[in-house]
């Protein structure tokens, strides 16, 4: 998969040459733990171990 990506704020904002359309997403980098808002408000968090 190509995909590509940058970084606005606190928004990655990807874009898959296949299907152009830009999709944006809030993230919170807080020590070890990434926090994700999907555009429909779900958050997903990961912790490193």
């Amino acid at each position: 998969m190509l995909l590509t990506y940058r970084i606005e704020d606190d928004v990655i904002v990807t874009n898959q040459p296949s299907q152009p359309a830009e999709e944006r997403t809030r993230f919170v980098l807080d020590g070890e733990t990434l926090a994700l808002w999907a555009p429909d408000g779900t958050r997903s968090a990961w912790t490193r171990s």
